[in-house]
């Protein structure tokens, strides 16, 4: 079966709305930029039998070449190969997903070698943690006409669990408050030039939960010239730990969500690059209770406490 070849689009870092690359395995060894798809998560949906929770996972990566059929593409989407552009939901009752490859494709003067491209994601999706490494280089040591690249991108990671709340000495519908912070330990090595040669950016996200200003998430992005993290949709508020609440009562059952993008580009389909560019974001996540109004306790539809 021919797919579409691997495709490319850039993330605003100031107005946090993620374009995804969409990618799949290549039928040319173009690797070409194309519209973005969209970042929108619809609801896990109830399926018979199965408790309210699950993960998913979707990676992409590339290396052009300038030799017909040399370019390496990957894709992967919740536990087989596919278009990680349609791996948005979550699939029901699965607790882990993790994949990892690595690739290079060289670079031609006709028939002299005259450099590479290289590509490498790891991920592994869980409920409340994950894991992450991206990487791309491209080495040229001479002007080739025209760009070329190499690029890695989480499209979709998230997870979905349901919390379930009690007490034994509080009426049903007594408003309860849920603690939770979200830590992100992340390395960063992406040189944020100009011509964004080497360009990278990570997104977390909830809606599940309300934090102190804006969104409850996580931001790496280029801006001003060099890689940094900020939390609630604001650029002015460095971090990578985010603190916010779940307002719920007695009785009730509560559903959270959480989604996790992220890319590197070394070079662009549209730039020249002489030279090594190299651009890598590895690092890990957690997400925790912290504290429940007292008198009321949780269970959760995973059995997970996320302590």
């Amino acid at each position: 079966m021919v797919m579409n070849p691997i495709s490319i689009a850039r993330v605003s870092s100031i107005s946090l709305t993620l374009a995804l690359l969409t990618g799949c395995r290549g039928s040319s060894s173009a690797l070409t930029p194309s519209a973005p798809a969209s970042s929108n998560h619809a609801p896990l949906a109830p399926v018979a039998g199965v408790k309210q929770f699950g993960v998913n996972l979707a990676n992409d990566a590339g290396a052009e070449s300038t030799k017909a059929g040399g370019s390496w593409t990957f894709d992967y989407c919740n536990g087989g190969p596919g278009n990680p552009s349609q791996c948005y939901d979550d699939v029901p009752g699965r607790r882990v997903f993790a994949d990892n490859a690595s690739g290079t494709a060289y670079l031609y003067n006709g028939s002299q070698s005259v450099g590479y491209t290289k590509a490498k994601i790891g991920t592994k999706q869980q409920l409340g943690i994950a894991s992450y490494t991206m990487s791309a280089e491209t080495n040229a040591i001479e002007n080739l006409g025209h760009g070329y690249f190499a690029q890695s991108q989480i499209v979709s990671a998230g997870w979905n669990d349901t919390l379930y709340i009690s007490s034994g000495s509080l009426k049903k519908g007594s408003p309860v408050t849920i603690g939770v912070k979200w830590t992100l330990t992340a390395h960063t090595n992406v040189a944020c030039d100009s011509a964004k040669n080497s360009y990278g950016e990570l997104y977390l996200y909830s809606a599940s939960v309300t934090p102190p200003s804006g969104q409850f998430s996580i931001t790496g992005a280029c801006s001003n010239g060099s890689f940094g993290y900020y939390l609630y949709n604001n650029p002015k508020q460095p971090g990578t730990t985010a603190v916010g609440t779940i307002n719920t009562a007695v009785g009730d059952s509560y559903p959270i969500y959480f989604t996790f993008s992220g890319q590197v580009i070394a070079c662009t389909a549209t730039k020249q690059c002489i030279g090594d560019y190299f651009a890598t974001l590895s690092g890990k996540y957690a997400f925790t209770i912290t504290s429940i109004t007292p008198g009321a306790t949780y269970t959760t539809a995973s059995g997970n406490t996320y302590q």
